[in-house]
């Protein structure tokens, strides 16, 4: 009786945390999705896309976000390689390979954005490219800014 007991609490125990950590997952994804929808009206209205040219600016942009995060994918795994490779005493020629796999990742990481450009500009203007990548960033500065608690412009002198 004791161990069925046992069994019934250690059961009930297991499947509280599951559901506690698909929970959670749950509203992680839910906050990625929210942030998402959020940064594509502030784009949208940053760059003042008319309706057809949303229509075929967002599956480009949504193709260059993909790459962008393989490519942040391949920065960090370098990146966790050279640091593991220091710290487990590799040797000099080692950490030269690593190195250069580190530094090739980041280079092509910096060069995933001017790919798209001219691809862009088959769609929009200038202006409105230039726009993109202006208001990306301020859009990224105010999501830290609100995170951090802070005003845009207490930082701003």
């Amino acid at each position: 009786m004791k161990a069925t007991i046992k069994t019934i609490i250690a059961t009930t125990l297991l499947l509280l945390s599951c559901s506690y950590v698909s929970s959670a997952q749950r509203g992680s994804k839910d906050w990625q999705e929210k942030i998402q929808t959020q940064k594509i009206a502030y784009l949208t209205s940053t760059m003042g896309l008319s309706s057809k040219e949303a229509q075929d600016f967002w599956p480009l942009y949504n193709k260059m976000e993909d790459e962008r995060k393989e490519s942040f994918k391949r920065v960090m795994d370098s990146y966790k390689n050279l640091s593991d490779g220091l710290e487990n005493g590799k040797s000099e020629r080692e950490i030269s390979v690593l190195l250069d796999k580190y530094t090739l990742a980041v280079k092509n990481s910096h060069s995933v954005e001017s790919k798209y450009v001219p691809q862009f500009e088959k769609i929009i203007s200038v202006e409105k490219v230039a726009r993109m990548f202006v208001g990306e960033e301020s859009f990224r500065r105010s999501q830290i800014h609100r995170f951090n608690g802070k005003s845009p412009d207490s930082n701003k002198k």
